[in-house]
Order: structure tokens, then sequence, then C-alpha cells
């Protein structure tokens, strides 16, 4: 009977100790993790937050790239949208060197939460750069391609004027300038409605980059058929 009470006093108390010198901690006999499980898992979550954080810095560097590459944006438009990506970056740097120091699951979790909400790399900052490069892109090409219309306009002319039927070429220069004429307007200004953009808008509106991604689409294929267009006139013209 003593001994009977003296194991359930043990058993109050939270730890028993059986053979081989074996204790069972009140933690793990309840089910909740241990001091050693919970290290390991604060070191699995590092690992994945910091690998999350790699992969976006090496897309920051290729964006960054990108616009060096590109030869048609402005130089306005390529040092502002630069100058993002690098402070994205140098951020993303020095929050990986916090998550490092995070020593407890709380703080590890809000500081993984700003990888994606605190940057938006993804979201935000790569489909930014790639319409900054395509608005600039696409304007420029406007801008060529609009040159060559009066040259066309005088050429078909002059057809005309020798008493070739050009009826096909007008009607090509008519929708070369209409074209054009949209794609213009579809290009206007596009950079700049979203260069400015920073992660918190897109926290708040998931839909920000929709407009100037449906105008992009439009242009190109705006572009596309006015090439098709000066095609159609250089061959019939020639022919």
């Amino acid at each position: 009977m003593k001994n009977a009470r003296r194991i359930t006093s043990l058993v109050a108390a939270g730890a028993l100790t059986l053979g081989m010198g074996t204790t069972v901690l009140p933690s793990a006999a309840s089910g909740a993790p241990t001091t050693t499980e919970r290290t390991r898992d604060l070191v699995g979550e590092k690992a994945r937050c910091t690998a999350a954080i790699e992969v976006r810095l090496t897309t920051l560097t290729r964006l960054n790239g990108s616009l060096a590459a590109a030869k048609s944006i402005t130089a306005g438009h390529k040092s502002t949208q630069t100058a993002s990506n690098t402070a994205a970056a140098s951020g993303l740097g020095a929050l990986k060197t916090k998550i490092a120091a995070d020593t407890d699951a709380a703080t590890l979790g809000a500081d993984c939460r700003l990888i994606v909400e605190g940057y938006r790399v993804f979201a935000l900052r790569a489909p930014q750069t790639h319409l900054v490069i395509a608005g600039d892109t696409e304007a420029s090409a406007v801008a060529k391609l609009s040159d060559v219309v009066p040259r066309l306009a005088d050429a078909i002319d002059k057809a005309g004027a020798a008493g070739k039927v050009v009826t096909v070429a007008q009607a090509a220069l008519t929708d070369l300038t209409a074209k054009l004429a949209d794609a213009a307007t579809k290009t206007n200004g596009l950079a700049d409605s979203v260069i400015g953009f920073a992660p918190a808008d897109y926290n708040a509106d998931h839909t920000l980059l929709d407009g100037a991604r449906a105008n992009v689409r439009i242009a190109a294929a705006d572009l596309k058929a006015a090439r098709a267009d000066i095609k159609t006139i250089t061959t019939t013209l020639k022919d």
C-alpha cells in the first residue's frame, strides 16, 4: 500500500522513473512536442524560408538583367524599376539574416510571411518588370512603324497615278493606320501606370496589373497586324 501511494505521487508530480533509468517527461506523456522536437521544427522552417528567399533573390537578379538588356525601354523607366528590384533584394537579404537569428516559432512565422506579403516578387515585381519593358518596346515599335506610313501612302498614290490597281494596297494602308492608332492608345502611359506599384498595393488589389496585361496583348496583336499590312502593301506594289 505504501509503495502504491508513492507511485501515485510520482505520477501526479509528472515524472515516473522506470527501469533502466528511463524518465517519462510530462510533455512527452501529454503528446506535446519536446524541446528537441521544437528545435528541429524551427531549423526545418528556417531552411524552407531561406530557400524561398534565395529563389526570389535569383529572380530579382534575372529581372534586372532583363532591364539592362532591354533596348527600347526609356532610361527613366529602366532606372526606376531597377531600383525597385534592387531594394526588394536588399530587404530580402536583411530578412534572411533576421530569420537565421529567430529563436521562437511566432517570430519566425511572421518573418516567413513577409517573404511573400512584404515583397511580392513573383506576383508583382516580375510581371511589373515585364510590363514596363513590353510597354516601352511596343511604344517604340509604334513610333517606328508610324514613320513608314507616309512613305507607303506616297508609294500607293504614285502607283495609282501610273495606272496600277491599288485597291488592296489602299485597304491595307487603312487597316495599318487604324492598328497603329489603337496600339498607340494601348501603350501610351502603360509603363507609368504600373511602375509605381508597391507590394502593399498588390496586397490590397490582386487585379491591379490586369488592365496593363490586356493592353500589352492587344498592342502586340495590333503590331503583328500592322506588320502584315506593310508586307501586303509592299508586295502588292512590287507585283
